[in-house]
């Protein structure tokens, strides 16, 4: 980069607006970040949670287990956070064994 060009760019254009901390960084089929992903994830953590009846907050629990995500809002889809129905019975079952406790 020339000094000409580099005296055009703004302070900081060139920093990330934001930071995200990550266990493990998925990637596409093609082996590059799914920034997608890494996105989503994101605006997961960045948003408050929505207030969850107990009920709720037990049934959130019982996804956050199985589905292994960090947080579960009540605006939340189950098969878009990677829930399918052998997910769906593992809640279920876990769900009535904590009832039965």
């Amino acid at each position: 980069m020339t000094s000409t060009s580099s005296q055009t760019l703004e302070r900081g254009s060139m920093l990330a607006s934001r930071r995200i901390i990550v266990e493990k960084i998925q990637l596409t089929p093609n082996g590059k970040i799914d920034v997608q992903a890494v996105s989503d994830h994101a605006d997961r953590i960045s948003d408050k949670p929505s207030l969850l009846s107990p009920d709720e907050q037990r049934i959130a629990r019982a996804w956050q287990t199985v589905l292994g995500v960090d947080v579960v809002r009540s605006e939340d889809d189950f098969f878009g956070l990677g829930g399918d129905s052998l997910a769906a019975m593992r809640v279920v079952h876990l769900l009535e064994s904590v009832e039965r406790v």
